[in-house]
């Protein structure tokens, strides 16, 4: 089944006119655009050629919260563009019924066109017997929160910062480890320091993807903050290492956490419930073994080959429509 799949934000410009000219000169059964930014020339081209499309949308960006990786504008154009792709393509493939709401609402697509095929995760990666390494050997006996992702506006990993000033005025065992870089480090480092939390907190950099299992590994809790999010793959990878995660209650995390069951719930952007959470963990292994064994057992269900082949019957069910 020959199919053409456009990728991420590599040499943009050039790209939109080469993918035109690519699709114009060859013939596909299928276009599988990875993001609206190029979903353009796909739709431009699926009028002459009639090649169904299919379009993954990852996001749709907030401008009041994400300032993305350059500038607020990105995010205008970016959204107008997935919004006119998913309305010329013939099928839209969101990761939670969060996105899909967004679709529909904010850009009046239909929602049978909206397809929810979640997220995967590398459950042989990502796993309960995966080696502590040399990670937790830092942290000796300490009790490690950890957070892994970009340091950006709409992560609010403020938010996890004043939970652990609350926690470790009683509990000096816990640690706060922070895995990512962004724009937003220093200011959180600043406020680490006018927390007086700087002994409870690691701020470890970029963490190389081959890495990241280990890490989680070596983490007794992990949390994800934010007060938005699309899907929440950090979520997943938690679960999958068989760590009790907590999420806001926010986004696609709706879709994986199961509140009490696989993980725990908190508002978003309210400090002190995170840290209750946090606080309820630390002192009851028992409630921390049976979420462990939930969100595993959880996880399992989003594993790569699963979500493989959910897409693949979305591409089969399109081209065989079309044909």
């Amino acid at each position: 089944m020959p199919l053409i799949h456009t990728g991420l934000f590599q040499n943009y410009i050039l790209t939109l006119a080469n993918v035109k000219e690519y699709i114009l000169n060859r013939d596909f059964d299928l276009i599988n655009p990875q993001i609206g930014l190029f979903s353009a020339p796909c739709v431009v081209t699926k009028r002459i050629h009639r090649t169904p499309i299919v379009t993954h949308i990852h996001n749709i960006f907030d401008p009041s919260i994400e300032t993305r990786f350059i500038n607020v504008s990105w995010t205008l154009p970016e959204n107008f563009l997935n919004g006119l792709a998913a309305k010329g393509s013939d099928k839209v493939i969101v990761l939670s019924r969060f996105m899909k709401k967004e679709l529909i609402t904010k850009f009046a697509v239909p929602a049978e066109k909206i397809c929810i095929i979640p997220g995967g995760v590398d459950t042989s990666t990502f796993n309960p017997n995966t080696k502590k390494s040399s990670f937790r050997e830092m942290w000796a006996d300490k009790f490690v929160v950890l957070y892994v992702g970009r340091l950006a506006n709409e992560k609010n990993v403020s938010t996890l910062l004043k939970s652990i000033q609350i926690v470790t005025e009683k509990n000096k065992e816990v640690l706060l480890v922070i895995a990512g870089s962004g724009y937003k480090q220093a200011y959180l480092e600043s406020l680490a320091n006018r927390l007086g939390i700087n002994r409870y907190v690691t701020f470890l950099g970029h963490i190389p993807h081959e890495q990241l299992p280990y890490l989680y590994a070596s983490c007794d809790v992990f949390v994800n903050p934010a007060i938005r999010e699309p899907f929440g793959l950090t979520i997943l990878e938690g679960m999958a290492s068989g760590k009790p995660v907590i999420a806001s209650k926010t986004g696609g995390m709706l879709d994986t956490v199961k509140d009490g069951e696989n993980g725990l719930f908190f508002e978003p952007g309210d400090y002190e419930n995170l840290a209750d959470m946090l606080e309820l963990l630390y002192g009851n292994q028992d409630m921390r073994n049976s979420i462990e064994q939930n969100a595993r057992k959880s996880a399992e269900k989003y594993d790569w080959k699963i979500i493989a082949k959910q897409t693949l019957e979305v591409f089969e069910e399109v081209i065989s429509k079309s044909s």
